[in-house]
Formats: structure tokens, C-alpha cells, sequence
């Protein structure tokens, strides 16, 4: 682990006694989400990270799919109809910039803006909401921790259908710039070894972090 230093105007009284830095007070201090090293919790911790992944995944697919929706209506001599740059603009923006490409008179359209509108609200309570005072009594309990585990799961249907359908509208205006599913097969290929290349590097970095603490 990491150690810091810092230096604090008007410090209490056991920062200057040096109490606070004691290896005791130390592990007292460590935060809620240490509970989650515990067996019992790890499938909490599993979903909770895979539908981050999601909520992100889902932004990013926005982000590809306009930039494609551009690229081709350009091609075509046309512009797109949504104004801002889908690279910097933020997911409730995103959202609506998609929106702006769909006929809304469709219901079916108004469908998925609605449920766009939904996951980005799902995404932003789970970053922001997941560890607030009324939900962390959940999960003390057997029967608290599965009632969090169902919502978990239900989840998932919030994300993935909109991350498949988002990504099947960037892939077709994609295939309107040549860009084939081979070749995207072949970046996807490209992306996966990267990935593992990085998770192999985060696994050495807290084999380090495990071994240091080993050794405190």
C-alpha cells in the first residue's frame, strides 16, 4: 500500500500527538468498502463493478456510434442533426444528441430515449449512491445483502439491451464508411490483447501493494 504525508492547518490533537498514525488506529481507519473483502460480499462487489462497466460501456457506445453517424452523413454530402462534438460531450448530451438522429414521432423512439434517460440516471445513482448511510445498513445483513444482490441483477436489463442496440446502429453507419465487421472484428481482436496486457500489469501492481502490506 501506498503511504502519504501532509501537512494540515489547525490539526486535532492526535494527528500531533502522532496517535492517529499508530498501525491500531491505522486499521480502524480503514474505510466501509474494506467490508467487501469478505467472502460473503464479493458477488455484491463482482455485479456492482460489471454494471459500472455497463453504465461506461453504454456511454462510449454513444460516443462511437455518433462520430460514425457523422463521418457517413458527411460522406453522403449531409450533416448530422444533432450540433456539439459527441468526443467532449458529456452522456446526458450524448443522449440527446442521439435523440436528435431518431424520428420521436415513433414510439419505439421515444422508448429508448426514455430508457437512455433511465441507465444514465441508474449509472449516476450507482456511482454516487451505492455507499450512502441508507444503503450501507444492507449490507450487514444476510437477508439485506441478497435483497441488494436481486437489484443488482435486475440491473443488468436497465444496461445491456441499450448497449447491443446503440451499437448495432453505430455498426451500420459504420458499414456505410467501409468500415466492414471484419475489420472491426480485427480492432476488437486489438483491443482484447491490450486489455489483457493491462489487467496483467494491474495484477503485479497489487501483488506488489498485498506483499508491502504483508511486510508492514
Amino acid at each position: 500500500m501506498r503511504h502519504f504525508e501532509l501537512s494540515l492547518f489547525d490539526p486535532p490533537e492526535m494527528i500531533r500527538s502522532g496517535a492517529a498514525l499508530t498501525r491500531e488506529n491505522m486499521l480502524r481507519s480503514r474505510p466501509f468498502t474494506a467490508i467487501f473483502t469478505d467472502d460473503t460480499l464479493k458477488e455484491i462487489c463482482r455485479l456492482y463493478g460489471y454494471l459500472m462497466l455497463l453504465g461506461q460501456n453504454l456511454e462510449v457506445e454513444l460516443r462511437v456510434c455518433l462520430g460514425y453517424v457523422s463521418l457517413a452523413l458527411l460522406r453522403r454530402g449531409a450533416l448530422a442533426r444533432f450540433s456539439g462534438d459527441p468526443d467532449t460531450a458529456r452522456f446526458k448530451d450524448l443522449i440527446r444528441m442521439f435523440e436528435a438522429q431518431l424520428d420521436t414521432r415513433h414510439s419505439g423512439s421515444q422508448h429508448i430515449v426514455r430508457e437512455l434517460h433511465r441507465a444514465r440516471e441508474l449509472r449516476n445513482r450507482l456511482a454516487h449512491g451505492f455507499l450512502e448511510v441508507g444503503e450501507s445498513q444492507y449490507y450487514l445483513t444476510p437477508g439485506g445483502r441478497d435483497n441488494v444482490l436481486q437489484r443488482l441483477r435486475r440491473a443488468e436489463s436497465v444496461f445491456f439491451p441499450l448497449v447491443m442496440v446503440v451499437n448495432m446502429v453505430g455498426r451500420a453507419y459504420a458499414a456505410d464508411l467501409g468500415l466492414t465487421d471484419e475489420y472491426i472484428k480485427r480492432l476488437a481482436e486489438r483491443w482484447k490483447a491490450e486489455q489483457r496486457q493491462i489487467e496483467a500489469e494491474l495484477r503485479d501492481m497489487f501483488r506488489e501493494d498485498e506483499n508491502g502490506d504483508r511486510n508492514v
